[in-house]
């Protein structure tokens, strides 16, 4: 694989890079420097939100890294003053000025979701729930903004109606990697980057476990199956409240038995389990 951003004069031997990262998305990036001989001089891990696998990888590889709650720890602000770049991939913090303006070459962050119309928190669950055709990652640079940076490269995807949210981040950590290898070189060589149009700009917030709480008479099938892909079981699933208990959704099935509901939108019968749903009746096929 051949880059033409490459040259003696930009050599990443000369460059200090610290890693920001909480998940495996991270741990891909990781690798896949490794393997293209970048040196990661720091690691930086947060308490908040930390995938247990990644200190499972870090501590059987005997790579040393660095803890912190929040992005107030004197850690932070010492590992900044020597760094050149940082790559923030999964992490759990919004750095503000007094952090990206530290290190030579900024910041730079794997945001998965198509921008400018995908910023903010879940972006990938958000592409499937809005039944996009397509969906997209990028790769920017930091900036005082939420996910309003300039874009180094981007990519987007088929979204097939078959993809579940697993998939979606199976796709993204495999091709992230490669895409913040390239944006390593174009940024520090200064390439030219992509303003994003902030008129087509739109956030979404991060999805909280409650936003599966689904009402069975305001949602349509189409609704729920969307959902049922965006929050399958890496995320909490759809469900709803009867009598007191949390009946969790895992799939459905339209169901044309004839089925009197009694003005009610949930039906128990035979052991199965019914729900009139806006538009049509289904059955719960794995509760």
């Amino acid at each position: 694989m051949k880059f033409t951003y490459y040259s003696k004069k930009n050599n990443l031997d000369q460059i200090n890079i610290t890693l920001f990262t909480n998940n495996l998305r991270g741990i891909a990036c990781l690798k896949y420097l490794n393997i293209k001989k970048v040196k990661i001089q720091n690691i930086i891990i947060s308490k908040k939100n930390l995938n247990t696998k990644v200190i499972d990888f870090l501590n059987k590889n005997n790579i040393k890294f660095i803890t912190i709650k929040n992005l107030k720890s004197q850690k932070i602000l010492k590992t900044l003053k020597n760094t050149d770049l940082g790559l923030v991939c999964g992490f759990p913090h919004i750095f503000k000025k007094s952090h990206f303006d530290i290190p030579k070459y900024g910041l730079i962050n794997l945001h998965a979701g198509k921008l400018p119309q995908y910023r903010g928190g879940s972006p990938l669950n958000w592409q499937i729930i809005n039944n996009e055709k397509y969906f997209g990652i990028s790769v920017i640079k930091i900036d005082k903004g939420i996910d309003s940076g300039d874009i180094i490269f981007e990519k987007k995807f088929k979204l097939l109606s078959k993809y579940k949210i697993e998939d979606l981040h199976r796709i993204a950590n495999n091709f992230f990697p490669a895409l913040l290898y390239k944006s390593i070189f174009k940024l520090i060589s200064k390439k030219k980057l992509k303003k994003q149009n902030r008129q087509k700009a739109k956030y979404y917030r991060q999805r909280k476990p409650e936003d599966s709480l689904i009402s069975p008479s305001r949602i349509t099938f189409k609704k729920l199956t969307l959902l049922l892909r965006a929050m399958s079981n890496s995320y909490p699933n759809p469900f709803f409240m009867l009598k007191g208990k949390k009946i969790i959704i895992k799939k459905i099935k339209i169901s044309k038995l004839k089925l009197d509901f009694k003005n009610k939108n949930i039906l128990v019968s035979l052991n199965k389990t019914f729900l009139k749903l806006k538009d049509k009746q289904v059955q719960i096929i794995n509760i």
